[in-house]
C-alpha cells in the first residue's frame, strides 16, 4: 500500500497548523474526516397593537464558523482530501404593520433588510488521487450580500365562500465576490495536458465582481369553500438572485456569473373532510414553468453551478388521513413528478467521453414517485401510563442525483421502514421511546458525484436503532 507524497506530508502539516485539530485519532494517509460548527444568534420580536393594525419588528443576528475535513475517496487507501472552512455573519431586520379583527380585507405591508459576509476558506489536495495527483488548490473569498425588499400581502374575501389572495414583493440585492481558486507550493496542474477546458488556474483563478439584481415577485390566488371542501387556484412568480460559483476550478471561464433563477407557478387543488372529520383528503396539481435553473454538476470539467435555459416541473399530490376508530390514525401520500429540460445549451459527458446536449433530461433529485405511509396506535395502559406505536414507511422512485443524467449516478427505487414504540404519561410530561430507522437495512446512497475523473457514491445511514428520553417542565 503506497504511503503519502512528501508534497501532501508537507501539504496537511500547513493544513494542521492551522487547525491543530485537523487529526482526530489516528489515520493512516489522510486527516480524519469530521465536522467542528459553531453558530451564535439572537433574534428579538417585538409588537404594539394599536387596534386596528399591529406593528411587530423581528430582528435576527447570527454568527457562524464552520470546518469540514473530509476524505475525499471513502476508501482505505490514499485517494485526495479537501478540508471546507469559514465564516459566516448574518443580520436581518423585517418591519410589517398587520390589520387586526376579522374583516372583508386583510392586510399586511412590510420591509426587510438584510446584510451577510461570508468568509471561506476551502483547501483542496489531491496529490493522492490517481486522477488529478497534480492538484493543490485552494478556494478563498469573501462574499457579501446586501438585500432589501418592500412586500405586502392581501386577503379579501369577495363573497362568504370566496376569498382573493394577492401578494407583491420588490427585492433589490447587491453581492460583491472578491477572490476564488489559487494553486498551492506542489501543485503542478500546469503540466496535466489531459483537461479539457484549456487554461489551467496558474497561478490563480481570482475575480472581483460587484452582482446587482432586482425584481418584482407576486401571488394572486382565489378560493372557494363547498360545505367542507375547499377549492383553490393560484399562479405565482418567484425569483432568486444569480452569483458566482464558490468552489476550486480549474479555468477561470468557471467564475463566471450565472444568471437568476426564475419561475412562473401554476396550482390548482382541494382540501376536504369527510365522515364528520375521521377522513381527510387533499390534493393538487402544479406546473412550474422554470427559466435559467440554477443547477450544480459537471460542466466540460468543472463543477460549478450553471443556468438551464428553460424547464419545466409537473406533478401531482395526494395526501390522506384515516381515523377509523379512537386511538388509530393512518396517513398516506402520493406524489407523481415529470421533469424535463427544454432548452439548453449546456453538455454533458457520458461515460465514453462524448459530449451531448442535456435537452430532454430529468432534472436532478426529480424522482418520478414518492409515497410515504405512517400507521400509529395510542392506547391507555392505566391512568398514568399511555403507549404509542408508529410504523413508518416511505418509498422513493428511481433518480438521476444530476441534470446530467449520467447511468452511473443513477440509483433505482428503495424503500425505508422506521418503527417506533413509546411510553409516557397521558400528558406528554415525558416520554421514552425505542425506534429503528432504515430497520430493513437497505443499502443505498444519498449521492453519487461525479469530479470528472472519479464517480464517488457516499452511502446512506445502515439501519439504526436507539432509545430516546424526553422531559418536559412546565
Amino acid at each position: 500500500m503506497p504511503g503519502q507524497t512528501p508534497t501532501s506530508v508537507a501539504d496537511a502539516a500547513l493544513a494542521a497548523q492551522q487547525n491543530p485539530d485537523i487529526y482526530h485519532g489516528n489515520h493512516a494517509f489522510q486527516p480524519q474526516p469530521y465536522i467542528d460548527n459553531t453558530s451564535h444568534g439572537l433574534t428579538l420580536t417585538a409588537d404594539h397593537d394599536y387596534g386596528a393594525s399591529t406593528v411587530k419588528s423581528i430582528s435576527s443576528v447570527e454568527d457562524l464558523d464552520y470546518v469540514r475535513t473530509e476524505d475525499y475517496g471513502s476508501i482505505p487507501v490514499p485517494n485526495g482530501w479537501n478540508r471546507y472552512s469559514g465564516h459566516l455573519a448574518h443580520y436581518s431586520e423585517e418591519l410589517r404593520l398587520s390589520s387586526n379583527g376579522v374583516h372583508r380585507w386583510n392586510w399586511i405591508v412590510g420591509a426587510f433588510f438584510g446584510h451577510d459576509r461570508l468568509h471561506e476558506y476551502d483547501h483542496f489536495d489531491e496529490t493522492d488521487n490517481p486522477i488529478y495527483n497534480t492538484y493543490i488548490f485552494e478556494e478563498k473569498y469573501l462574499q457579501t450580500t446586501t438585500s432589501a425588499a418592500l412586500f405586502s400581502h392581501n386577503e379579501i374575501s369577495l363573497t362568504d365562500a370566496m376569498r382573493l389572495t394577492a401578494g407583491l414583493r420588490y427585492t433589490e440585492e447587491q453581492k460583491h465576490f472578491t477572490g476564488g481558486t489559487s494553486t498551492l507550493p506542489g501543485d503542478h496542474s500546469s503540466n496535466n495536458i489531459g483537461l479539457v477546458n484549456g487554461t489551467v488556474c496558474t497561478p490563480t483563478c481570482l475575480v472581483d465582481a460587484v452582482l446587482k439584481y432586482h425584481e418584482p415577485t407576486g401571488k394572486l390566488g382565489l378560493d372557494y369553500r363547498i360545505g367542507d371542501a375547499l377549492l383553490y387556484a393560484s399562479f405565482s412568480r418567484g425569483y432568486k438572485s444569480g452569483g458566482i460559483t464558490g468552489v476550486y476550478v480549474t479555468d477561470i471561464g468557471a467564475k463566471a456569473p450565472y444568471n437568476p433563477e426564475f419561475i412562473n407557478a401554476y396550482e390548482v387543488g382541494f382540501k376536504s373532510t369527510w365522515a364528520d372529520n375521521k377522513v381527510r383528503l387533499n390534493g393538487a396539481l402544479f406546473y412550474y414553468d422554470y427559466k435559467d435553473l440554477q443547477a450544480f454538476g459537471l460542466v466540460g470539467n468543472e463543477f460549478r453551478i450553471f443556468n438551464i435555459a428553460k424547464s419545466r416541473v409537473s406533478g401531482l399530490e395526494l395526501e390522506s388521513s384515516w381515523l377509523p376508530f379512537s386511538g388509530f390514525q393512518w396517513d398516506f401520500g402520493l406524489g407523481l413528478l415529470d421533469t424535463k429540460v427544454l432548452e439548453s445549451n449546456v453538455l454533458a459527458q457520458a461515460p465514453s467521453g462524448v459530449y451531448g446536449s442535456i435537452v430532454g433530461h430529468r432534472l436532478g433529485n426529480a424522482p418520478k414517485i414518492e409515497l410515504d405511509s405512517a400507521m400509529s396506535y395510542h392506547w391507555a395502559l392505566s391512568e398514568k401510563l399511555k403507549a404509542t406505536m408508529i410504523l413508518d414507511a416511505n418509498y422513493r422512485g428511481d433518480t438521476f442525483y444530476y441534470v446530467q443524467g449520467d447511468p452511473r449516478q443513477h440509483i433505482g427505487g428503495y424503500g425505508l421502514f422506521n418503527p417506533s414504540i413509546a411510553l409516557g404519561d397521558p400528558g406528554d410530561i415525558w416520554k421514552l421511546s425505542v425506534w429503528a430507522k432504515n430497520a430493513l437495512n437497505k443499502l443505498y446512497f444519498r449521492e453519487i458525484f461525479n469530479d470528472g475523473g472519479s464517480v464517488i457514491g457516499f452511502p446512506a445511514a445502515p439501519r439504526q436503532v436507539g432509545a430516546t428520553f424526553s422531559y418536559r417542565w412546565r
